[in-house]
This record gives C-alpha cells, structure tokens and sequence, in this order.
C-alpha cells in the first residue's frame, strides 16, 4: 500500500512546495497571486483556497479537520448583500 500523502492544518509551505514539486520561491508565487500570504504555514481556509485554486497534486488529499471551520460557497444573489 502506497503511503498517503495529506495537505493538513500545520504543514509548512516548504513541505507544500515539496508535495507540488516546486521550489519555495514557485509556491509562494503561485500563493501571492491567489491572495495568500502567510510567512510559514497555511490556515484551514487558506488551505482549502489554495486547493480550490491551484489544484491537488496526483495522489495527495486535503484533510481540514478544524472544529468550526465550514466552508461556504456563495449563490449569485447572495454576492451583493
């Protein structure tokens, strides 16, 4: 059995590179141009907006098991309020 590779609350932006098979200075190019920055790690909404947005490498699942973290996609009418 092939070992699970998992995005999670905590991982480092390096060990993030590490998994997409970029460099440091790749990875948070990609993340300054989706909005994030962060000096180290990622939160949970952070996380799920960088897989939402860049993609989720073959093999690897993103695990965001923070109590009270719900993610909310917003219907068209609902942008203007």
């Amino acid at each position: 059995m092939k070992n699970q590779k998992v995005i999670a609350p905590g991982i480092t932006k390096k060990e993030l590179a590490d998994l997409y098979g970029v460099d440091l200075r790749m990875l948070n190019g990609w993340l300054k141009e989706i909005g994030i920055n962060t000096k180290k790690r990622l939160n949970p909404k952070q996380l799920y907006k960088m897989a939402h947005e860049l993609y989720l490498p073959e093999g690897v699942t993103l695990a965001i098991k923070e109590p009270g973290f719900e993610v909310r996609e917003l219907n068209d009418g609902e942008q203007d309020k």
